[in-house]
């Protein structure tokens, strides 16, 4: 680990929808949290809780032991790992870096390649339970990437979500999460289904969901 990168500083990058929630888990922790997002609105909200602010995700990388990626989607996610002013530019040994979106998992495979060349550990960590779990902090984590790196991230991880799972190597994750929002699409699917047939029939709604549940 760089010198200047205490392991109990954590850099977030991506306050949003869940980031939001994550943060105030950490810092509700005792973390020493670093933020780097686009939003202004976003920045000021991180501010008033107490993190601090940085100006890129590289800087951030730099300044910590684990940095966090929350981001909306897997563009975002590359650029903010690999780009100009990514993680790759203040990598070091020792670094965690931890992808909690859901992303595609070759991409997973590829910033553990290109992140891992310069001495960082990376996890691939999508999450389940959307932003009433990451509020409560009741997630289902699904972790990807080395046995002993997810073990190693599990007290941090276990901050954000109640059911932390080692699901694999590299990419794991995130094919867990695939066959998770797979599933949930079906499901979604189904029941809409059932009250189209169910409003046909002249059925009550509310009385078939008391039923079925």
């Amino acid at each position: 680990m760089s010198a200047g990168a205490p392991e109990g500083a954590v850099a977030l990058v991506g306050v949003g929808t869940m980031g939001r929630w994550y943060l105030r888990h950490l810092l509700a922790a005792g973390r020493r949290v670093l933020v780097c997002d686009l939003s202004e609105a976003a920045r000021a909200d991180a501010l008033a809780a107490g993190a601090e602010l940085v100006e890129s995700a590289a800087e951030a990388a730099r300044a910590a032991g684990t940095v966090l990626l929350s981001l909306p989607s897997p563009a975002a996610v590359e650029s903010a790992a690999l780009g100009a002013g990514g993680v790759v530019e203040g990598a070091h040994p020792g670094l965690l870096v931890i992808d909690l979106s859901t992303s595609p998992p070759p991409l997973a495979r590829r910033l553990a390649e290109g992140l891992g060349a310069h001495g960082a550990d990376v996890l691939d960590a999508p999450v389940s339970g959307g932003p009433i779990g990451a509020e409560a902090a009741s997630l289902t984590v699904m972790v990807g990437g080395p046995a002993d790196v997810a073990e190693r991230a599990r007290p941090l991880l276990e901050l954000l979500g109640s059911n932390v799972v080692h699901v694999g190597d590299h990419g794991a994750g995130q094919a867990a999460k695939v066959c998770n929002n797979l599933l949930a699409g079906v499901q979604m699917a189904a029941i809409a289904q059932m009250l189209a047939i169910a409003r046909a029939e002249g059925l009550d709604t509310a009385v078939l969901f008391e039923l079925v549940t």
